[in-house]
C-alpha cells in the first residue's frame, strides 16, 4: 500500500530479475518517501554503479540457516558505490541451491562483472 500511495494510475512498477522494484518518485520528496518506505520494512538503494541487493535462492529464500547471514551481508554491502554494477548472490542453506551459484558462475564466465 505504501508503494501505491506514491504512484498515479498511469505509473508503472518495474520488477527486475534481481527481485527489485523500480518506481519513479518526486525528487523533491525523495527523503520523505524513502523514510516512509524504510519504516514499513522496504529498503531503498541507488540506481547505477552500486552493489545491488543480495540475491538469494528463489525456492526457499535461504529460510533454513542462511537467511540471517544473508540479511547481515546485504545490510553491509548493498548500495555501496563501485566502479561498475555489482550483483552479488548468496546461498546459505544445506542443500547448496544452484541458482545463486550459477548466477555468479555465468557472470564470471562471460566477464560481465569483472
Amino acid at each position: 500500500m505504501v508503494i501505491a500511495k506514491y504512484m498515479d494510475k498511469n505509473d508503472q512498477l518495474e520488477v527486475t530479475t534481481f527481485q527489485q522494484l523500480y518506481i519513479e518518485i518526486d525528487a523533491e520528496r525523495k527523503e520523505e518517501i524513502i523514510k516512509e518506505f524504510e519504516q514499513t520494512g522496504l529498503h531503498c538503494y541507488p540506481v547505477g554503479s552500486f552493489v545491488k541487493s543480495l540475491r538469494t535462492c528463489n525456492f526457499c529464500k535461504g529460510e533454513e540457516e542462511g537467511m540471517p547471514a544473508a540479511k547481515e551481508i546485504n545490510k553491509r554491502i548493498a548500495g555501496k558505490p563501485v566502479p561498475f554494477t555489482l550483483k552479488p548472490a548468496y546461498t546459505g542453506c544445506p542443500v547448496g541451491c544452484g541458482e545463486p551459484l550459477m548466477n555468479g558462475y555465468w557472470h564470471h564466465e562471460d566477464k560481465s562483472c569483472l
